[in-house]
């Protein structure tokens, strides 16, 4: 987990001999010095520590007699963090589309910061109609808040050096079970780790009827997450226990979150089905070398069409015969960056051995014949498996 600094004496010295405090509290304080003290608390919130404006280890500390306030923290590649008033997301945010809003990075204006972002840091949506600040660079940062005058506002985001603590190691967290033949090593139903601090994982996807998972860690068993690790087991309708399975009751979109915090480590598991289940409007392959003349990598040829199954919405499939080397992906749409899906190698679930490879992110035919394409919706991916006709 991130580990939180407050600005010490000896931390004030560091950056007074990066030069970092220097730039922006001679400009902040000039600004501060003539509007009224400013009665309100902030505190810096992200990721590292839950979303918790709460959090009394995160409010800002106020530079004596001026409207400044600063928080010194660790920071890694992606976190997300924001300011929050009074310790109420109800009270105001201050985030990079704040109205009247100066950011800088040690003491640099970023005209445009939402658009541009800078050096270190960078603007990141936070699906709420809003933005975040996100890290860019990892490392020990200050945050310096100059809160008043309303339309001089200052946020000076000033560099330290390396992080305290170095970033923990990455734990992979994926779905196994009879969606991939119980395959641990096949991370293809991964939980994305949304905030780079081994805190916060999750995935959205169409399971079935009858279908058995668990959840593992590092593509290996051992300390796997069955039903009873779920924290909704005893509420869940959905779901139910198959000889320590999640057997899936009915068919649907379900999200999967996990939240791991403390030391020793805490684990929050729920799957919940969100919703019926997610489909596309039409799946085709687009590659080269492909069967009946299909144009090179050309996506406005619907030529090689998936079709989906009658009784498992968002699966798609079709026979193709290939010739050596030929090359693929799977997309959704006919314009190169405005695809709904385009998935390679990297959502390859399965394929036989030896016959079928891959070059880049494309899946690349090593042997000719007939094979069977298969496609399953991962949220906004897919799982994608070739194999032989029955």
């Amino acid at each position: 987990m991130n580990k939180k600094f407050i600005l010490l004496p000896a931390a004030a010295a560091l950056l007074a001999a990066c030069g970092g405090t220097a730039s922006s509290s001679s400009s902040a304080s000039s600004s501060s010095s003539s509007a009224a003290l400013d009665s309100n608390v902030y505190s810096l919130v992200g990721g590292f520590q839950g979303w918790n404006p709460a959090d009394e280890e995160v409010i800002m500390t106020r530079q004596s007699g001026t409207n400044i306030f600063s928080f010194t923290f660790d920071s890694y590649v992606d976190a997300e963090w924001k300011i929050v008033m009074n310790q109420s997301w109800d009270a105001g945010q201050v985030s990079p589309s704040s109205p009247g809003l100066i950011i800088q990075e040690d003491g640099v204006v970023i005209t445009d910061f939402v658009t541009n972002g800078g050096t270190n840091t960078i603007a990141k949506d936070d699906n709420n109609g809003g933005y975040n600040f996100a890290t860019k660079v990892e490392g020990n940062y200050t945050v310096n808040f100059t809160s008043l005058p309303a339309l001089s506002r200052v946020f000076n985001i000033v560099r330290n050096g390396a992080p305290i603590i170095p970033a923990p190691t990455i734990i992979t967290y994926s779905l196994a079970g009879t969606i991939n033949g119980w395959t641990a090593a096949n991370l293809s139903f991964k939980l994305a780790n949304e905030d780079d601090e081994n805190e916060n994982y999750a995935l959205t996807l169409n399971l079935y009827a009858d279908e058995e998972v668990k959840v593992i860690k590092n593509g290996q068993w051992g300390g796997d997450l069955g039903f009873g690790a779920l924290s909704n087991k005893d509420t869940t309708t959905d779901l139910v226990d198959s000889g320590g399975n999640i057997k899936v009751v009915n068919s649907g979109s379900y999200s999967v979150v996990m939240t791991v915090l403390g030391s020793p480590s805490v684990t929050t598991l729920t799957i919940t089905r969100a919703g019926d289940l997610v489909t596309l409007p039409e799946l085709h392959l687009v590659g080269s070398g492909l069967p009946s003349d299909v144009g090179t990598w050309d996506p406005t040829n619907v030529t090689l069409a998936l079709v989906e199954d009658s009784t498992k919405l968002g699966v798609f499939s079709a026979s193709f015969e290939f010739a050596e080397n030929a090359e693929f992906k799977v997309i959704s749409g006919t314009a190169w960056g405005e695809l709904a899906l385009d998935a390679g190698n990297g959502a390859l679930v399965s394929a036989p051995a030896d016959v079928i490879g891959s070059n880049g992110n494309n899946i690349k035919v090593i042997v000719a014949g007939t094979y069977v394409v298969t496609v399953r919706l991962i949220g906004s991916s897919a799982g994608i498996t070739v194999s032989l006709p029955a």
